[in-house]
């Protein structure tokens, strides 16, 4: 039996890494983060948090801190060449099937910030938390392992760190006054460490892709004599070229700008430009220009904190996964903000691969040493999960984790694909392709904002509640099923009332994430059983009643790999709650008083189920009499996975 110093390394500790850490703590997965900076950064390089990162954080409790530090978007106003021409209006209840559904603006900085004092909680007591500033120097993978040369820097010589790496075999441990050189054995080593990933780079996964030519300015700024800017709302400007003004710090003040600089004709001209950073002068006459707003009583950029150039990238990692080395987020895909779709996608690797990761270490012998409490992150809080073996086959684990790239490496693709043509269009260096390009706005903005039904797609597009993954090998749907919600589909979510608890309506997905103890939702799939909405007539409920209780009992032979799968009734009513609660009072009951989720799910009148991974997503779905069949599935479903890339996740346009 190999000896392993930690479960998990993870390197980088940014939003997807902070993720992935608090995803597999609660797990009760061993972890150490490292990261190469020497403090955590106070700049927000990404400001929009989408509905979906919402429900993923807020399977950890977080999603209410991040409401009340941020601003939430009410809507977006359209201006080309000076004047508004249209206003898209984000309302509350614009999508039913989300507790989070508009996106908020809210400072990277904050939402790290969250992320870190979560899993410093979750922590053992003794665990160092986020280590800084190290970086990694070599890495050697192993039949069974990963040997990673972490360089311990101390902060004056941290910034003189290279970023070179070779897989080769790594040095024994030494140090000098300024550097400690350490070997870690690791099971797997995930890289969140960004673009220019050393990870990524050490298990030699192409990053194939190219960058933009244009160059484009970044301020982060007070925003004087500007008394009629509706809060909460996010400004774009259409002239020659763009501006974007996004309000993701109202009780501050402080907005971000973010324009495009002309492409320079000549590479000496590219030069220059690289060398002449942007000034809060030179950005206040882009600004005025791009608005039509001068003068003395026009709005005026002060107190700048943050004002910066950078240009942008479009790659995509040919694979998330070599052997025991994984990446995630900006490591495996990276493209223009358009949408703010980066970090939120990000979160979702995270979301996705944390619960894979602890099935296949739970498959494998159990890790020595992990009393260890310097090293192990198991917490004697009721946060954090006990790590136990899994009857699972290694076999079986091993697919489900090469799933991981089946089901995300798409999605990573396809926001490559959509954010790339978005962006081009917009920051065009033509003028006639400008002129064309806000003529097509003129026109189509406000035809788009009379149409609701269009505005929904284009919002829930951005918000990531549509992505899905119904072809991937992992998931399934019952033979006749022809309902709306299919395996692999993110699973709606809808107000419930407990039974003999209070009136007030709750979320059932948050009722089932944090109902029994924080984060302990996390560690389990769920089976929700569906009564059906028929009239609750103790004739008529007689063999459904009998189904109903059935099916609760066979989430105990749902064998997963991680805990027990939890069972959960969602009635159709009260009077059937009430049926279902006296003839077993062990289960979890919740009543679908409106009967949304009936509908919404497709069961309607007729008994069914749902099975809901960790991450959120349907596993199996499908009418009750079928649901027998799923243990069964369930084994079989390691089925060998031969073409990589051949499953796809979808989004519903």
């Amino acid at each position: 039996m190999a000896d392993f110093d930690v479960d998990v390394l993870i390197v980088g500790a940014g939003p997807t890494g902070l993720m992935l850490a608090n995803e597999l703590t609660a797990l009760g997965v061993s972890i150490r983060i490292v990261d190469r900076a020497t403090v955590r950064s106070d700049k927000s390089r990404a400001v929009l948090v989408q509905s979906r990162a919402m429900e993923l954080l807020d399977r950890h409790g977080l999603a209410q801190e991040l409401l009340e530090r941020g601003t939430i978007g009410r809507g977006i106003d359209v201006h080309v060449y000076g004047k508004k021409i249209a206003a898209m209006d984000i309302k509350e209840r614009e999508f039913d099937d989300c507790a989070f559904p508009v996106s908020l603006l809210v400072s990277q900085a904050v939402t790290e910030d969250v992320l870190e004092k979560h899993l410093l909680e979750t922590l053992s007591n003794s665990h160092p938390g986020v280590e800084r500033p190290v970086k990694v120097t070599s890495v050697t993978e192993g039949e069974v392992g990963v040997t990673v040369v972490l360089e311990h820097a101390s902060n004056d010589a941290s910034s003189a760190a290279g970023s070179d790496i070779s897989r080769a075999v790594p040095s024994d441990e030494s140090s000098s006054d300024d550097v400690r050189l350490e070997t870690v054995r690791c099971r797997y080593l995930v890289g969140c460490d960004g673009s220019h990933s050393a990870v990524r780079r050490a298990a030699g996964i192409p990053f194939e892709g190219g960058s933009y030519l244009q160059s484009f300015m970044l301020c982060d700024t007070h925003v004087g004599s500007w008394p009629d800017r509706p809060a909460g709302r996010t400004q774009m400007f259409w002239d020659k070229g763009f501006l974007t003004l996004l309000p993701f710090s109202e009780d501050t003040g402080i907005v971000r700008l973010i324009g495009c600089r002309p492409v320079p004709v000549t590479a000496a001209a590219r030069e220059r430009e690289r060398l002449q950073a942007p000034t809060i002068e030179s950005f206040s006459e882009y600004f005025a220009e791009t608005t039509h707003m001068s003068g003395p009583d026009a709005p005026q950029l002060t107190d700048p904190i943050w004002v910066t150039s950078f240009r942008l990238h479009h790659r995509c990692a040919s694979t998330y996964q070599s052997g025991r080395i994984l990446i995630a987020g900006d490591a495996a895909h990276i493209h223009s903000p358009a949408g703010g779709q980066g970090m939120n996608a990000g979160l979702g690797d995270a979301a996705n691969l944390g619960w894979k990761l602890a099935t296949a270490i739970r498959t494998e012998p159990a890790l020595p040493g992990v009393e260890d409490e310097h090293l192990s992150s198991i917490s004697s809080s009721s946060n954090a999960t006990t790590l136990t073996v899994s009857p699972l086959s290694i076999d079986r684990a091993t697919d489900l984790l090469a799933s991981y790239d089946l089901e995300r490496r798409p999605v990573g693709e396809r926001l490559l694909r959509t954010t790339d043509k978005l962006f081009t269009l917009a920051t065009t260096a033509s003028p006639f392709v400008a002129w064309c390009r806000n003529t097509m706005i003129r026109f189509l903005a406000p035809v788009i904002v009379r149409f609701k039904s269009r505005q929904q797609k284009i919002i829930g597009a951005m918000s990531q509640l549509r992505v899905r993954y119904r072809k991937s090998p992992i998931v399934g749907t019952a033979p006749g099923w022809k309902g709306t919600v299919r395996g692999g589909d993110r699973a709606p979510d809808g107000r419930v009332l407990d039974l003999g608890g209070s009136l007030d309506e709750h979320w059932l997905l948050n009722s089932i994430w944090a109902g029994e103890g924080e984060c302990m939702g996390l560690t389990s799939y769920h089976l929700l059983v569906f009564t059906g909405t028929q009239p609750a007539s103790r004739d008529a409920w007689d063999d459904v009643l009998g189904d109903v209780l059935d099916a609760a009992e066979t989430a105990a032979d749902i064998e997963t790999g991680l805990n027990a799968t939890r069972a959960h009734v969602i009635a159709g009513s009260t009077e059937q709650a009430v049926l279902v609660s006296k003839a077993a009072q062990h289960l979890s009951v919740m009543v679908d008083s409106k009967a949304y989720l009936h509908g919404r799910y497709g069961f309607g009148d007729e008994p069914g189920y749902a099975l809901v991974r960790p991450d959120g997503h349907v596993e199996h779905i499908g009418r009750l009499p079928t649901l027998a069949q799923v243990p069964a599935w369930m084994t079989d479903r390691s089925r060998e996975i031969v073409e990589v890339g051949k499953a796809k996740s979808w989004w519903r346009w």
